[in-house]
């Protein structure tokens, strides 16, 4: 019956104890983690490891079969070198998806678990182009790999491909350098939303949205100013909130040169007191900072607990500061101006 064909009776049988042992150890790995690996991972305290588990369990299975496949050729002989070929190529394909899922996986779940803790867009934009970014590394080198299998040269391709990806990189490079922007910002912790910030062109407000390639400046007068992300991560910024929002108030004032240093400072320093919500540590403090062309110097300094008091505590501050050098009877100077004449 076998005479014809290149093997025995017993090479057959041994191809047949081949799938059967490959198949059975597709299911025994099935058994053990539905039973064994999906019991444990249910324990932790984390669900990346049940998502991993339930999402490469099929594909390891296929592999394990296509590989019993396989092996269980070698017993017939047989010169099927197309055969082989497509063999190793479902099972790389197979693989590939794999490694793709559980990359996927578990870097998505690692950068959710990152992003759950800022109050930014940015990182939640980002996270698909990490996903799709990294699908189309594994898979590029999977095509690689299967091109490779079937002895196709893949010099030109990546020569090809070495001049497209310089082309794209030429064309959509400000796009790239605000993505990357916003990811070294992300890295840093330089600016977050709802940080008041006062840029290097000298406009300030909060920071109420960070999208991928830009971020979005409310002002105090309400308007909205749009950033590219890479011009902001490469500028100089003045963020308020770190390292924190404390923030010292200071107050300039000038009077004349008949009052008396000590009553000035006594009296201003006595109607900060009156002023609610100032912190007592440190406490609010009168200086005398220098004697200029026709007044007194001082400066009035005060902290607040959180930056978003500062303006409003810093009127209140002037119209007291004001008041009580009129109740006094201490002069402030009118600006002065000497003109001179030149014949």
């Amino acid at each position: 019956m076998f005479e014809s064909l290149p093997f025995t009776g017993l090479d057959l049988l041994k191809s047949l104890i081949i799938i059967i042992i490959f198949l059975a150890a597709g299911k025994l790995i099935t058994f053990i983690s539905q039973t064994y690996l999906k019991k444990w991972a249910a324990k932790s305290k984390t669900t990346l490891d049940d998502v991993i588990i339930e999402k490469i369990r099929p594909p390891f299975s296929y592999i394990i079969w296509f590989l019993g496949l396989r092996a269980a050729l070698n017993p017939l002989k047989l010169d099927f070198e197309s055969l082989d070929r497509i063999l190793n190529t479902i099972i790389l394909l197979i693989a590939i998806y794999a490694i793709s899922v559980f990359t996927n996986v578990f870097v998505i779940g690692v950068l959710e678990k990152l992003t759950s803790k800022t109050e930014s867009k940015l990182d939640d934009a980002l996270m698909p182009l990490v996903s799709k970014t990294i699908n189309v590394i594994i898979y590029l080198v999977g095509l690689m790999w299967v091109l490779s299998i079937w002895s196709i040269d893949i010099a030109p391709l990546l020569a090809s491909l070495g001049i497209a990806g310089l082309a794209l990189g030429f064309a959509v490079k400000d796009s790239l350098a605000n993505i990357f922007g916003g990811i070294s910002m992300i890295l840093d912790q330089t600016i977050k939303v709802g940080d008041r910030v006062k840029l290097e062109s000298g406009e300030a407000g909060y920071i109420v949205d960070m999208g991928l390639r830009s971020s979005r400046l409310k002002t105090a007068n309400n308007e909205l100013i749009i950033i590219p992300n890479g011009q902001l991560a490469n500028s100089r910024i003045k963020n308020y909130n770190q390292p924190d929002p404390v923030l010292r108030v200071v107050i300039d004032f000038g009077v004349s040169y008949d009052s008396e240093i000590d009553k000035v400072r006594k009296v201003i320093h006595d109607v900060l007191q009156t002023i609610d919500n100032l912190m007592d540590d440190p406490a609010p403090d009168v200086i005398f900072v220098s004697m200029g062309d026709f007044t007194l110097n001082f400066q009035a300094r005060f902290w607040v607990t959180d930056q978003s008091q500062a303006w409003n505590k810093k009127l209140e501050a002037t119209n007291k500061i004001f008041a009580v050098l009129k109740e006094n009877k201490i002069d402030i100077p009118y600006p002065t101006q000497t003109i001179y004449l030149q014949k």
